[in-house]
C-alpha cells in the first residue's frame, strides 16, 4: 500500500505534529507514504523516512481563485507522482479536496477526503457531482460534521467518522496548581468581534486583581491593530503578547497554564486535544461542531448569547482561586482524551479505509531480523 498525503501550508501550520504522528503510525501499519507538500515548507519540517513531492501553492484571499489555481498546479505533478507507483490519494484538508480529486482522476486512483471544519460543507456541495462513490471516502473529525457532510453529499458518497488522534503526553503534563501568575493562551481567529471584546474586558478585570497573569495571543489576526488599541484602552498592554505564526509553533502554546478558545470556530483542532492530554485547563465558547468540548468534563464551556466580560472574569478567577477544581478538570480531560482520541484509533480507522478502497495492494514488506 502506497499513499500520497496531500497537504497545504495552512493545515501544516496548525497540524505539523499530527502529520508526523500520522505518517509514523501509517508506516507502523506497513503503509508506504509520500508526503505532497508546498514548496514553502522547510525540509527540516518534513517527516523523515518518506518520499516528498513539492508543489507550488497559491495563497490568495479568494478561496475560489486559490482552489482553481492550486488544482491546476497539483495537476502538473501528475507525471512525477505517477512514477511513484501510488495506490491511493488522501487530501488531509478540505482546501485540498479539489486538487486531490483532480490528481486522483489523472492517476486513476481512489481518494480519501478529510474534513475538519464546517467550511468543508460548501466544498462537499461543490464537489459531490465529481466524486466516484465507489472510489471515494470522506472522513470527518467529529460526529456533527460527519452527519452534516452526509446531508451535503446527499448520502451518495461514504462518510466515515475518523476523529483526530493524539499521543499520550509524557512531558509538560500539568500536575500542579497554576497559581496566580499563570500564562494563558488565547487561540481564536484573531478578529476583534464581540467574543474577543468580552474576553478582553474580562481580562482587564482579572488583571486588576492578579496583575502577574500573562496572556499570549496565538497568531497575528487581521484585526491585530484593533486588538492592540482596545488592549491599550483597557491598560492591558503589559499583560499581553503575540506569538507569531510559524510552522510547528503549536508546541510552544502547549507550555501554557490555560488554553482559551473565545469563539465558536466550527473547526476541529488538535491543539485542544493535545492540551487535554497535558491536563491544561481549557476555557471555551460552546461550539456545536465540536463533540469533544464536554462541559465540566473536558473543558469549562461558556454558552448562550449573554456571554459577557463577567463570564470570562469569573472563569479565569476560578482557574486561579479554585486549584482543586482546576486540577480535577485537567485530570478528567486527560482521562477522556486518552480513552477516546488516541492516535492509534485514528490510524486503525484510516488503515481500514485504505484497504477497503485499494484491496488488491500489498503493504510494505520489512526485512525479517535473523
Amino acid at each position: 500500500m502506497h499513499v500520497a498525503l496531500l497537504t497545504n501550508t495552512a493545515w501544516i501550520d496548525e497540524e505539523l505534529a499530527i502529520l508526523k504522528h500520522l505518517i509514523v503510525g501509517l508506516i507502523d501499519e506497513r503503509v508506504r507514504v509520500t508526503q505532497v507538500v508546498p514548496e514553502t515548507i522547510q525540509e527540516t519540517d518534513f517527516a523523515p523516512f518518506v518520499n516528498h513531492v513539492r508543489w507550488k501553492e497559491v495563497r490568495m484571499k479568494s478561496r475560489l481563485i486559490s482552489r482553481y489555481m492550486n488544482r491546476h498546479r497539483l495537476g502538473l505533478k501528475a507525471m512525477e507522482m505517477k512514477s511513484l507507483g501510488l495506490d491511493l490519494v488522501h487530501a488531509l484538508d478540505g482546501r485540498m479536496w479539489h486538487g486531490g480529486v483532480h490528481i486522483a482522476r489523472k492517476l486513476d486512483l481512489p481518494v480519501v477526503l478529510s474534513a475538519s471544519s464546517f467550511f468543508d460543507l460548501e466544498t462537499a456541495r461543490s464537489i459531490r457531482g465529481r466524486l466516484d462513490s465507489e472510489r471515494t471516502v470522506i472522513t470527518a473529525a467529529t460526529q456533527p460534521l460527519a452527519a452534516a457532510i452526509e446531508r451535503a453529499v446527499h448520502n451518495k458518497v461514504p462518510v466515515q467518522l475518523v476523529p483526530t488522534g493524539i499521543y499520550r503526553a509524557s512531558r509538560y503534563v500539568h500536575d500542579e496548581a497554576v497559581g496566580t501568575s499563570l500564562s494563558a493562551i488565547i487561540s481564536g481567529n484573531g478578529r476583534l468581534d464581540g467574543h474577543y471584546q468580552a474576553l478582553l474586558q474580562g481580562m482587564s478585570e482579572v488583571v486588576k486583581i492578579h496583575p502577574n497573569i500573562q496572556f499570549f495571543f496565538d497568531g497575528q489576526g487581521v484585526d491585530q491593530h484593533n486588538i492592540w488599541q482596545m488592549a491599550e484602552r483597557l491598560n492591558l498592554l503589559p499583560n499581553i503578547s503575540i506569538i507569531p505564526r510559524q510552522v510547528g509553533h503549536r508546541e510552544i502554546l502547549l507550555r501554557a497554564d490555560v488554553l482559551i478558545h473565545p469563539q465558536p470556530l466550527g473547526r476541529a483542532r488538535s491543539i485542544t486535544l493535545q492540551a487535554m492530554a497535558r491536563k491544561i485547563p481549557i476555557l471555551a465558547h460552546e461550539d456545536a461542531w465540536l463533540d469533544y468540548l464536554l462541559p465540566d468534563k473536558t473543558a469549562w464551556v461558556v454558552s448562550g448569547d449573554s456571554i459577557s466580560s463577567r463570564t470570562w472574569r469569573n472563569l479565569l478567577l476560578r482557574v486561579m482561586e479554585q486549584p482543586d477544581a482546576t486540577l480535577e478538570l485537567g485530570e478528567s480531560a486527560r482521562n477522556w482524551v486518552t480513552t477516546n482520541r488516541l492516535a492509534s484509533q485514528q490510524i486503525t480507522r484510516l488503515s481500514a479505509i485504505y484497504k477497503m478502497l485499494a484491496p488488491q495492494t500489498q503493504n510494505i514488506r520489512f526485512p525479517s531480523s535473523k
